[in-house]
């Protein structure tokens, strides 16, 4: 299988000034994410088979809870509302039966009421206990050493070769959750569906995906569970401003009943859904009134109804495919004469 690579990544006062603002944006950015913790089962913990499981957990949202998912392998099993209606912080309980032993990933996701979903946080079960009966021996046959050394080492631990991003998601798209240092060990509880990316859950930092260059694998002969890619992240970036173009700012116009707002179309990752306009006519010096406003007009042009004889400022907005608004242009103003 073809292995891809990631591509290698003035004064002391500028730089700081950077890493400040940088650090400060990825905590407004988290800010807003709902947030899910995984109380019970701890990770890699062993349960006897044919007995249920609860899973305990708690989540939070600014913009208040609407509801738990709870996976299995990567498959949603279960999905639970807070006790209270738009709670922002409740506790969960979410029962599960597993269908027989192995190691399986319980997956917790939150969403709020606007549908913002939370990081997933991920642990691994192991349902048996492996308990001796009378047909087995008390200790393993000799010739069979390396089968039971191979046991004792699964799941694999990854050591990071050299300082290393952790995200959310299998991509370099996804929201950074940490930076692991080199020699970092961290248990592996998954991989991703193409092979190319570890799910670890690092000492004392959240569950996260990491490019499999990136660590070495204490044993590359344990079976690891294949992780469903959570999706990609939402698009929360405002399309460009766009510009307005005609008429031009100041012009004056002869009288005339209608006019065409024309201005410089903007492009965006996510598509362009239309424009939002807002038209205002002038009262006396610096008093203005809003005469109409147009929402998601498409193309890059729009005729209005003016009247002779009066001043007019009008703005443009961009709205891209996912909903995003770029802030209001600049007016431009124009006066409709009275001949």
């Amino acid at each position: 299988m073809k292995r891809r690579t990631i591509p290698r990544g003035k004064t002391l006062f500028v730089i700081l000034s950077f890493v400040f603002l940088a650090l400060a944006a990825c905590t407004r950015e988290a800010a807003l994410l709902p947030r899910v913790w995984i109380d019970y089962p701890r990770q890699n913990l062993r349960v006897a088979p044919d007995q249920p499981v609860v899973i305990h957990s708690h989540a939070y949202a600014g913009s208040g809870l609407a509801e738990v998912v709870l996976s299995v392998d990567g498959v949603a099993y279960k999905r639970t509302q807070p006790l209270e209606a738009e709670d922002k912080f409740s506790e969960f309980q979410q029962e599960w039966l597993p269908p027989g032993e192995g190691t399986y990933l319980l997956q917790v996701v939150a969403y709020d009421v606007e549908g913002v979903r939370s990081n997933p946080v991920i642990v691994a079960l192991v349902v048996g206990m492996e308990e001796l009966t009378a047909d087995q021996p008390a200790e393993p046959p000799a010739e069979e050493p390396e089968e039971a050394a191979l046991q004792e080492t699964c799941p694999p631990q990854a050591t990071v070769n050299n300082n290393a991003n952790c995200r959310s998601g299998p991509g370099e798209d996804y929201p950074l959750l940490s930076s692991l240092p080199a020699g970092t060990r961290a248990t592996v509880v998954g991989q991703s569906q193409d092979g190319y990316w570890w799910v670890v859950d690092p000492p004392d930092k959240p569950t996260c995906w990491i490019w499999e260059e990136l660590v070495s694998l204490s044993n590359e002969n344990c079976q690891v569970t294949q992780v469903e890619s959570p999706p990609p992240p939402q698009d929360q970036t405002p399309p460009p401003i766009p510009e307005p173009a005609v008429p031009a700012n100041g012009l004056s116009l002869s009288c005339r009943a209608t006019q065409n707002l024309a201005w410089l179309p903007v492009e965006d990752e996510s598509g362009i859904a239309g424009y939002d306009l807002k038209l205002e006519k002038e009262l006396s010096s610096g008093s203005w009134q809003v005469v109409n406003q147009w929402s998601q007009v498409q193309g890059k042009q729009l005729q209005v109804q003016v009247d002779c004889g009066l001043q007019y400022r009008w703005s443009v907005r961009a709205v891209d495919g996912e909903g995003n608004l770029s802030s209001w242009s600049a007016y431009s103003s124009f006066i409709v004469d009275l001949d």
